[in-house]
């Protein structure tokens, strides 16, 4: 398996024809002369080659709407007493830009995301999908990727992304796939686990590799 370039974002959780022509020249008593065919390699053709090579071309990069690649998580808080004390919170300011021509004998590609550094709070889980390519310059062609199900982030690489082709996306946001960060509770009985702070920012790393 081949890994291309990455991208990376923090969280806080807050041819000639030749022709031989005789030249001859007289006199007003010219002598006898005898003339032999000449032998030549040359003819009304000749050819040259072309070598062409296309390289293969696999780069991401992190568009925001809000100017900057990193985004601030906070938990919804409840304002009622005796509901659940906090709800789940999602962020949608992050697009992924793409361009990528792959090989002759390479079927796809996909892209991957997972936690480089950092950890997630107990008792929480952060969730992340892609959403199919949309343009609003239309300037993208090709082949794009297609979304995976919804992932919880960790520190394994997991697809978001499948059956990336020849294709490139255009460039800044609303154009490629939007990101759509979410996070919870793990789980009802999760709640004792949580802790009210402000947590370290975790890295989220997005890799590009052959299937």
């Amino acid at each position: 398996m081949k890994i291309y370039r990455y991208a990376t974002i923090f969280i806080t959780i807050l041819g000639i024809n030749n022709k031989i022509w005789p030249y001859i020249t007289t006199t007003a008593n010219p002598p006898e002369i005898s003339v032999s065919p000449t032998t030549s390699n040359d003819n009304h053709k000749a050819n040259s080659y072309a070598l062409i090579r296309i390289p293969k071309v696999a780069m991401i990069d992190i568009e925001s709407t809000t100017g900057s690649s990193n985004i601030n998580i906070a938990m919804n808080r409840t304002y009622e007493a005796g509901q659940g004390s906090l709800g789940w919170w999602e962020d949608d300011t992050l697009w992924m830009n793409y361009s990528s021509i792959i090989g002759s004998n390479e079927p796809s590609r996909e892209i991957s995301a997972s936690i480089s550094s950092g950890e997630v709070p107990s008792g929480t889980k952060l969730l992340l999908h892609a959403n199919n390519y949309s343009s609003i310059s239309n300037e993208g062609s090709g082949d794009f990727g297609t979304k995976t199900t919804r992932i919880i982030l960790n520190n394994t690489p997991q697809a978001i992304l499948t059956n990336v082709g020849s294709s490139y996306t255009g460039d800044g946001v609303e154009n490629g796939h939007q990101l759509i960060y979410r996070i919870s509770k793990i789980g009802k009985e999760s709640t004792q686990d949580i802790r009210a702070g402000n947590y370290a920012p975790i890295t989220i790393t997005y890799t590009m590799t052959d299937n």
